[in-house]
């Protein structure tokens, strides 16, 4: 999502060749890369959520093993089994829309992120079916083991 995340996962991508003793990269440490690369998201968007609202820092795990695409239904019922109230399932779910952690599926090739928005949820929102589909970041899906429809 940010410039710096992918330096990140270039600069692992050659610690991880490096450390196996390579003096090139090959496709198993690209592999090793993304998934040390979405621990570390997974611990970042902790962070940020604690800062915001501590009540859903651990909200992201509730996701685990899920695959994508997911219906509205089971997002709330993921939501809900993390232990948010379900008056506060439109908080939370706006919550995770915002920092990009969720999105929006509209095909296996296409999917709405906040940040090509400019976290304007209105605008991320407009156009969208009554009843849209959702996504989790490939940044998150490694280490949740995520299977998603490609």
């Amino acid at each position: 999502m940010r410039p710096r995340e992918l330096l990140r996962f270039l600069r692992t991508c050659l610690d991880v060749a490096v450390s196996r003793g390579r003096d090139k990269v090959t496709e198993s440490d690209i592999l090793q890369a993304e998934k040390s690369c979405s621990d570390d998201s997974l611990v970042d968007i902790r962070f940020e959520l604690k800062d915001v609202a501590s009540e859903y820092e651990n909200l992201p795990y509730c996701f685990h093993g899920a695959s994508l695409p997911l219906s509205g239904e089971e997002l709330e019922q993921r939501i809900t089994q993390a232990g948010v109230v379900p008056a506060d399932i439109g908080k939370a779910k706006d919550l995770l829309i915002w920092f990009g952690f969720l999105g929006y599926w509209l095909g296996s090739e296409t999917e709405r992120f906040s940040y090509e928005y400019q976290h304007d949820l209105q605008k991320l929102r407009t156009g969208l079916p009554d009843q849209p589909t959702y996504t989790i970041h490939r940044a998150f899906r490694s280490a949740l083991e995520i299977a998603a429809s490609e």
